[in-house]
């Protein structure tokens, strides 16, 4: 929405009144996924970008069109291969790539480079397909990757690509078989060293992945998944939104049967918002919770707190927005729960994965479902209207008005598909298993018409039984992060009332008037008092006429002192003799002796060394006790 409204308001304006600020501001910018920039997203910034070329700026834009998998949701790789240059000065451009991997092992870089660089030349072994085997090869010319010269004994990994024909498959569809073996090499990686933590599962839909799951859990397998990690999951959090849904509707028939067990122990609402109503039933013990339930009682809470931020505490308008929204929030990924990760590639993109499985690679150069399968067309110059028509995408339209459009939707999907199994491929570190259904061979023999016509196309001549194998298995060393944080488990759901000490205001003034006056707030009055002294008899007395209180010395109270850190040191006192040649740094306590003290007097002394003055000396003067201690 934001997005759209920019977008009005800038128009076709080079400088528009919305940016003289932000221009002048920001001098350089970076741009980064620029794959999954949208053109209306990228009209919004290249006035930007153009005030920085032109000012003498340096600015950057990172992306990769092999690596644009989003143009479901708007994104337009065209950014990178062509708005660019039509859009900025391309004398003031230089281009980089970047071809050395840090990732993966040099079986995996090296199947990779095979594909990904043969792909081009197997789309056009069909006519048909020729101009888009030439847009495709034009984006995948400069995918060669080569392994940095630090990385070069690492262990090279393994590569297994499997066709599975249905001759093996004993019973069912080749999507069983392909489960089967999954089950296998996993069985073979723990042997190896891996945990389930360590795996993961890529596939290209929720619908396989529910698939995947339930094979694994079958096997007694610990799995994680993108419905796992939803708030709502957890039975603690779902028991508590039916209690507050009957709470809202106590005639709901539905949210008083599944809260019948718990709904006569409800405790005494003390609550005054929506968060405590929620965190005091959380903390009452009725919602019987486990360990496992903490992270996801902590993310419910957290977003209970942004919606009361944002909506205020109405607990009706609360449960409408679960219902609509809330449900769908997820929580992180748990680190350290040993379970195999079960994900589509979509999710996936950007990760470093130790294991991948793929086990379900079939994909077709088509659209696979009626949302998919519509083009919107501009309406024709000829029918004299502007409208936007959607079209059913049929290789009908190839002699028909919507020829331009229908061409180009189909060279992108090709691009997209390509795309999408190149994140895929590109995820593992250390393992790649890829298992695929045997294509059918057809009279005219084979054509690239999906993903696996297009590996088995590639891959034929070095099949042995249907395999294809590369690298090397050893044991797995697990690297560990020196850097990583370690979490401090919460063993339990702890939580306090406002009025139980969780929360206090402390305030400086409360005893101010008070007859029997703290020693604190008789230690600030003397300090702010003796902040204002520069000559004083009585002090000097008090001193033992150390000349700090006579004028001697040229007088600094307070005087901040900034550090190499840009730390701010403020000492109570600094006196500097009048030929600069004596530096005095005197600092007043009011409590008992401290080592931090003399650690903190001896920082000052210090920072008055390094600003010239090497005769410098430090003293501390408990007042209280009238003690006075060389540093």
């Amino acid at each position: 929405l934001s997005t759209d409204m920019l977008s009005r308001i800038i128009a076709e304006d080079d400088a528009p009144f919305i940016y003289e600020k932000i221009g002048s501001r920001y001098e350089h910018l970076m741009l980064d996924e620029a794959q999954d920039t949208s053109l209306m997203q990228w009209n919004n910034f290249r006035p930007l970008f153009r005030n920085s070329q032109s000012s003498g700026a340096y600015s950057l834009v990172v992306g990769d069109i092999k690596q644009s998998i989003y143009r479901w949701r708007g994104s337009d790789w065209r950014l990178m291969s062509d708005y660019l240059s039509r859009d900025l000065s391309d004398g003031l451009m230089s281009w980089h790539q970047l071809d050395e991997n840090w990732r993966s092992g040099a079986a995996i870089v090296n199947f990779n480079n095979s594909v990904f660089l043969n792909v081009a030349g197997t789309l056009a072994q069909d006519p048909d397909r020729c101009r888009i085997a030439e847009k495709v090869k034009e984006i995948y010319s400069d995918c060669r990757q080569s392994l940095p010269d630090r990385r070069k004994h690492d262990p090279e990994g393994y590569v297994r690509l499997e066709f599975i024909s249905k001759d093996e498959c004993d019973s069912g569809s080749w999507r069983d078989e392909a489960l089967r073996r999954m089950i296998a090499d996993l069985g073979e990686l723990l042997a190896e060293g891996y945990d389930y933590k360590d795996i993961t599962v890529l596939v290209r839909t929720n619908r396989e992945g529910a698939f995947v799951a339930a094979a694994l859990m079958d096997s007694g397998v610990s799995v994680l998944t993108e419905d796992s990690l939803l708030i709502g999951s957890s039975p603690c959090i779902s028991k508590l939104m039916s209690l507050l849904s009957w709470l809202v509707n106590p005639d709901d028939p539905v949210s008083g049967l599944q809260v019948r067990e718990f709904k006569d122990s409800l405790p005494e609402n003390k609550a005054t918002s929506l968060y405590e109503t929620c965190e005091q039933m959380l903390g009452s013990g009725m919602l019987s919770h486990k360990e496992e339930d903490l992270p996801f009682i902590n993310a419910f809470l957290d977003a209970v707190l942004a919606f009361q931020e944002k909506y205020g505490s109405s607990l009706r308008a609360f449960v409408k927005w679960w219902e609509d929204t809330g449900r769908k929030k997820s929580i992180c990924a748990p680190d350290g729960q040993n379970a195999v990760r079960v994900m589509t590639v979509h999710k996936a993109k950007g990760l470093s994965l130790d294991a991948v499985i793929i086990p379900f690679c079939k994909e077709e150069f088509r659209p696979s479902n009626l949302h998919q399968n519509v083009i919107w067309c501009h309406c024709p110059e000829q029918l004299g209207a502007s409208l936007l028509i959607p079209l059913k995408s049929s290789s009908k339209l190839q002699s028909s008005l919507f020829e331009k459009e229908y061409e180009e939707e189909r060279c992108l999907k090709h691009i997209d598909v390509v795309n999408i199994w190149y994140v895929a491929f590109t995820r593992s570190k250390s393992r790649l298993f890829v298992y695929a259904p045997l294509p059918f061979r057809p009279k005219d023999g084979f054509k690239p018409s999906s993903m696996e016509n297009v590996l088995y196309m590639q891959f034929e001549n070095k099949l042995v039984n249907g395999r294809f194998e590369s690298g090397r298995r050893q044991a797995f060393v697990r690297k560990t992060d020196a850097s990583a944080l370690v979490d401090d488990p919460q063993p339990a759901f702890c939580t306090a009332s406002m009025g139980e000490g969780r929360l206090r205001l402390s305030l400086r003034g409360d005893n101010y008037f008070a007859q029997d006056k703290s020693a604190r707030r008789e230690g600030v009055e003397r300090h702010e008092e003796m902040a204002r002294v520069v000559v004083s008899a009585e002090y000097e007395a008090l001193s033992g006429g150390r000349h700090w209180f006579d004028g001697s010395y040229d007088v600094m109270n307070e005087a901040s002192i900034v550090d190499a850190v840009g730390e701010i040191q403020r000492p109570d006192r600094v006196l500097i003799s009048k030929d600069g040649s004596k530096v005095v740094v005197i600092d007043y306590k009011f409590g008992q002796p401290h080592s931090g003290h003399n650690a903190q007097v001896r920082r000052y002394v210090s920072l008055m060394r390094e600003m010239g003055y090497p005769e410098t000396e430090g003293w501390l003067w408990y007042i209280s006790t009238g003690e006075i201690v060389r540093v």
